[in-house]
């Protein structure tokens, strides 16, 4: 009995002692990561910011959040990196969160180009002093038909119709109808032609992970075949 009271005692120790042991690793852990340049439950905005000042995105991957409350590290880091990009208007560094839809979204903010032609989800295209839906620019006009702006709704939503060549605009023009082929395709090589280099990194980052998994743009509206473009009531 003696003995048995002995080895309780012993074991009832050697728990405390673990207890005291894992606190004191639990205080001095953030300790720790700190010395090591971890940024413990940091702003994510306020990083992005001094990421962005001292031009590094990678400072966005040192977030850890010690705590039960708030965001996880994978969410402030990613927020830190969209925030990052959206600040410096650096689409490469999106790559980070790719292939995601949540990347698609970082590249759509840090993208500094303005469409000469706006798309809609049913398809419709507006902009250049014209306002057509994808079959009038298939079987309108042939002033509908020749606008600039149809010739980037064909590229973007018919799965047949590759070419930008026929486009002699400004720049502008060709650029995004280079880019909507590429998005369409899922092809990196399209975003060759792009003359804004802004328009032109976000294009290869968004294709190539299109390409890697064409899924996480699960709310893009696909493009379709000109049989059935001609088959689209005309309004």
């Amino acid at each position: 009995m003696l003995h048995l009271f002995s080895l309780l005692n012993i074991v009832t120790k050697r728990v405390v002692q673990l207890g005291l042991l894992l606190g004191l690793l639990l205080l001095l852990s953030p300790l720790v990561l700190w010395t090591l340049g971890y940024k413990i439950n940091a702003h994510s905005d306020e990083l992005a910011e001094i990421a962005a000042k001292n031009k590094n995105v990678m400072i966005c991957t040192k977030i850890i959040n010690i705590g039960l409350l708030g965001p996880s590290s994978g969410e402030s880091r990613m927020h830190c990196i969209k925030r990052y990009a959206e600040l410096t208007k650096d689409p490469s560094a999106c790559e980070l969160l790719m292939p995601s839809s949540y990347g698609l979204s970082c590249t759509g903010a840090a993208k500094d180009f303005k469409r000469p032609c706006a798309l809609g989800n049913d398809r419709s295209v507006s902009g250049n002093g014209m306002d057509a839906t994808l079959a009038e620019c298939v079987q309108g006009t042939a002033e509908e038909q020749m606008a600039s702006c149809c010739t980037i709704a064909k590229a973007r939503f018919i799965t047949s119709f590759n070419d930008c060549s026929g486009l002699d605009e400004n720049q502008d023009i060709k650029d995004q109808c280079y880019y909507s082929l590429a998005f369409k395709n899922h092809d990196p090589e399209s975003c060759a032609s792009i003359q804004h280099e802004n328009l032109k990194k976000a294009c290869i980052v968004d294709a190539s992970a299109l390409k890697k998994n064409p899924s996480i743009c699960s709310g893009c509206t696909p493009p379709v075949t000109l049989e059935q473009v001609m088959n689209f009531p005309q309004e």
